[in-house]
C-alpha cells in the first residue's frame, strides 16, 4: 500500500517480546525502526548504502500520529513479532 504524496498518516504498532528482551528494548527505538521501514530503509542498513525498498510514505514527517506498545510474547517459546497498522490520519476535531 502507498499513500498519496503529502497525505498525513497514523501509525499503530504492537511489538511482542520475549521476557529476556522486554526490559532491554526501548520503545522509542522501535518507533524509529518502524518510521525508517515506512520510508523504505530496513533496520541495520546504513542509510547511505542501503538498497532502496518500496516506500509506504515518502517522508516520516507525514506521520502525524503514532501509538507504540510492547507486550510480552503470547507464547512461552515465541521469538516475538508484532503488528503494524498504517491508515490515513483523520483529525478527531475536524
Amino acid at each position: 500500500m502507498r499513500f498519496a504524496s503529502g497525505q498525513p498518516v497514523a501509525v499503530t504498532v504492537t511489538v511482542y517480546l520475549r521476557p529476556a528482551h522486554f526490559k532491554k528494548v526501548d520503545i522509542d527505538n522501535v518507533l524509529k525502526h518502524v518510521l525508517d521501514a515506512l520510508q523504505g530503509v530496513l533496520a541495520g542498513e546504513g542509510k547511505k548504502r542501503a538498497k532502496p525498498h518500496k516506500r509506504v510514505v515518502l517522508n516520516d514527517n507525514l506521520v502525524w500520529s503514532a501509538t507504540v506498545e510492547k507486550r510480552p510474547a503470547p507464547r512461552k517459546r515465541s521469538t516475538g513479532g508484532g503488528w503494524m497498522t498504517v491508515r490515513p490520519w483523520r483529525n478527531a476535531r475536524g
